[in-house]
This record gives C-alpha cells, sequence and structure tokens, in this order.
C-alpha cells in the first residue's frame, strides 16, 4: 500500500495551519500497493528491479506498468510489504528507511515438498493429521462433494454467480462476530478487474461444491511461483464440516502439484494460519525520500518519530489491551484494524429445540425440500445432523408435523431428531 505525500505541489501550504479537509487531501494521496502490484501490475518507477525471494524466479520491473505519479513526488510511504518481494530502490535519486509493521503475516513456504502428504507429515503433529483426513472424509461421505479450480477459464455467469454467493457468505460470517470484512469495502472494484485476471492466469478462483451448490469460495492472486491468498469465505451453515481447513489443504494440494513456491495467508492472525504456516512474518514499512530536497527530509524526519512511537505503542497494546491509558488514546487492540467495523446485526425471532425421538407418525407429516430457500432456516441443524450421525444426505430425510407446524423431524435409517420451533 502506498501513501504519498504530494510536496512540490504544496510548497506554500505546508505550514498553513488553518488548512481544511479538501486541501489536506491534496497533501495526501493514497494508493493501495498490493492492489496496484497484484491487479494492474504496476510498480513505482522509484525501484528499479525486483525479486522474489523462496522461488527461483527474478522478475523485472520492465515488465510491470511504471507509476510515472509517484517519482516526481518528494516522499513516499509504502506499508505492509511481504518479505518475499525485494524492491530495489534506484539509489541514484531515493533514500529508504525501513520500519517493522505493527502486524504479522503468515505464508506457508512449499519450496522443499513435493507432496501435499510430505508438508502435513513436516508441519502438523499426527492427530492434526489424524483430524484432517477424518475431516475431508465425512464432508465427503455426508455430502455429493466436488473440488474446483477456476484458474485460465470460467464462464461469465459462473464467475458472477460465484462472486456474489462469496460476498454473501463473507457477509453472514461477519455478521456472526458484528464485524465487517475490509474487503467488502472495494467489493465492487475487485469483482470489475478479477475476472480477467482470471483468464490471465494472474488469479484464480477455489471452490468447494455440495452437488452443485458452492459452500466454499476462495479468492487468489498469482505471480511468478507465489500464490496470494486474498479471500475466503464459507456458508456458515455447514461450519461442523470445518470447511476452512480444508479448503487450505485442497489448495495447498493443487500449489505443490503446480510448481508454486510461496502460498501466502497474508495479514492477521489466527489459530489455523500459525497451525498450517511454516513462515511467519514481519510486514515491512518503508518511508522513502528524494535525494537533495531538503523539504522531503524536512518532513520524513517528525514522520518517522511519530511512525516508531505509533507502532510502539500499538505493539504495546497486544501485550495490555486493557490499558485505560492506551484507550483513552485510541490505541487499544481493538482499534488496530480500521477496516473492520462493528455493524447491527438481527436476531432471530425464534429459536430451534432439538431433542431425539424413537418414532414418528409418517402419515401425520409432510416430507420437505431441503434445498428450498422456505427452509433455510432449518438448514443448519439439517447439516449438523449429517454430521453428528455421519450419514449421506441422500440417506435422510426432513418432515414438518401436519398437527404442529413448528415441529419438524429428520430422519435416518437409525436415528430420528426431533425439532421444535420456539417463537
Amino acid at each position: 500500500m502506498l501513501k504519498i505525500f504530494n510536496l512540490e505541489a504544496v510548497k506554500p501550504k505546508i505550514f498553513n495551519l488553518n488548512l481544511n479537509q479538501k486541501q489536506l487531501k491534496t497533501l495526501v494521496n493514497v494508493v493501495h500497493y498490493s492492489l496496484n502490484f497484484f491487479q494492474k501490475r504496476s510498480l513505482p518507477d522509484i525501484y528499479r528491479d525486483i525479486s522474489i525471494e523462496w522461488s527461483q524466479y527474478r522478475e523485472s520491473a520492465v515488465n510491470f506498468k511504471a507509476e510515472d505519479s509517484i517519482k516526481n513526488r518528494g516522499l513516499v510511504r509504502i506499508y505492509r510489504i511481504p518479505p518475499y518481494f525485494k524492491l530495489e530502490l534506484n539509489n541514484q535519486y531515493y533514500r529508504k528507511f525501513g520500519l517493522k509493521e505493527i502486524d504479522k503475516g503468515y505464508l506457508i513456504d512449499l519450496t522443499s515438498y513435493n507432496t501435499i502428504d510430505d508438508y502435513t507429515i513436516d508441519q502438523l503433529s499426527s492427530r492434526k493429521r489424524k483430524q484432517m483426513r477424518s475431516a475431508i472424509n465425512r464432508l465427503e461421505s455426508c455430502l455429493d462433494i466436488s473440488y474446483k479450480f477456476y484458474f485460465g477459464n470460467i464462464a461469465p455467469e459462473t464467475y458472477n454467480k460465484l462472486m456474489d454467493r462469496a460476498k454473501v457468505f463473507a457477509s453472514e460470517r461477519f455478521n456472526q462476530v458484528n464485524k465487517r470484512h475490509h474487503h467488502l469495502g472495494i467489493w465492487k472494484n475487485l469483482k470489475q478487474r478479477f475476472y480477467d485476471l482470471i483468464l490471465e492466469k494472474k488469479a484464480s478462483i477455489f471452490v468447494i461444491y455440495d452437488g452443485e451448490n458452492p459452500i466454499d469460495i476462495c479468492l487468489n492472486y498469482h505471480l511468478k511461483g507465489v500464490t496470494c491468498n486474498i479471500f475466503t469465505s464459507f456458508d456458515i451453515n455447514y461450519s461442523k464440516f470445518g470447511l476452512g481447513s480444508i479448503d487450505l489443504y485442497k489448495q495447498l494440494e493443487w500449489n505443490i502439484n503446480n510448481n508454486y513456491s510461496i502460498f501466502d495467508m497474508c495479514m492477521g492472525e489466527s489459530n489455523y494460519k500459525k497451525t498450517w504456516s511454516n513462515t511467519p512474518y514481519e510486514l515491512k514499512h518503508h518511508v522513502i525520500i528524494k535525494k537533495g530536497s531538503w523539504l522531503s527530509h524536512l518532513i520524513a524526519i517528525p514522520l518517522l518519530v511519530y511512525l516508531k512511537l505509533r507502532f510502539k505503542l500499538y505493539r504495546y497494546s497486544y501485550e495490555n489491551p486493557n490499558n485505560w491509558i492506551l484507550k483513552r488514546l485510541g490505541l487499544s487492540s481493538s482499534d488496530l484494524d480500521k477496516t473492520t467495523k462493528s455493524i447491527e446485526t438481527d436476531k432471530a425471532p425464534f429459536e430451534l429445540m432439538e431433542h431425539e425421538v424413537f418414532k414418528i407418525k409418517l402419515d401425520r407429516t409432510q416430507e420437505l425440500d431441503m434445498t428450498s430457500d422456505e427452509n433455510l432456516f432449518l438448514k443448519k441443524s439439517y447439516l449438523d445432523y449429517l454430521h453428528r450421525q455421519k450419514v449421506h444426505k441422500n440417506g435422510t430425510k426432513a418432515y414438518q408435523s401436519l398437527d404442529n407446524k413448528d415441529t419438524y423431524y429428520i430422519k435416518s435409517a437409525n436415528n430420528i431428531l426431533e425439532i421444535n420451533v420456539k417463537r
């Protein structure tokens, strides 16, 4: 991500303490670094060359579109740079100051592995490997599962359907935890560009299907041996099946089989990332000034002091999230991700009460179609039942009582679950 301070254009105003908001925006032009790098294949022309660590590839800067608007500015702030990108600065004109970012990232170095089994044996405990095999077997034995990578080819109608469904999945998931996914704020832009990138093999969509229904959708960027996993979403009704670990396993298998060296799970800490990653990393933060510009040096000094202090306070807040001084300053750990905002969630107007019964009067019930939207409120209970009983959906039926419209049944060969709707 780039923050560009256009110093040369604002010299007459730089010390004006009465700048309004519009004038301040002329001082700072914000450009999303990874968005430009992966989507547009553009590179600030302050860089002479680029190489990729943990990969046999070296990419010349001439293969990227140069961002001419940057070269004539006095100070450039570039943040959240992953460690596998080695950006070689044009030292004749620019000087770089490096800082450690606040957030950490996680990637998987695949260079030493020929199969997914090689990696899991090296990375996961025997218990974790057994759990992984069990989760995949359970998913595939209960549902009509297939896996699909769209890379180089996808029909427009399929693409639109998957992107729309992925947005719904993410919205529902983050509503559960009362947050908003930061990619949803740029979804329109992402959807407009991502299709062409798939056709050019610069991006991919990985999907887990239950029959013809997508239940897990992941978006990736690709560049010379690197896969950057930018977005993962799943149908929360299938949460018992552990789709997050399964989609990661299947994507790693594809990446190893296709000779990729790096699978980047990107910024953010979570238990599954810590479990699967063999290379946690610190993001890099560059402040680059133009040599020979006194104004550039003058602005850089207080900026560096400010950033170092800010980063130090934020790192401290991770370890002391309840510190009242930091909260008063607005620097508590809950405020770190400014792209994640609290949102209002609607509570369901009912709850489901479940218990097992020994038999039912089928002549006093009507069979339900569990693919119908009318029965969507029963979907999670239905899928949880399949997971718990280890039965395939084709061997299971759902019914509604004719005597009590708020009573439902899920029946397999050996078990019956009664569900009562409490309004």
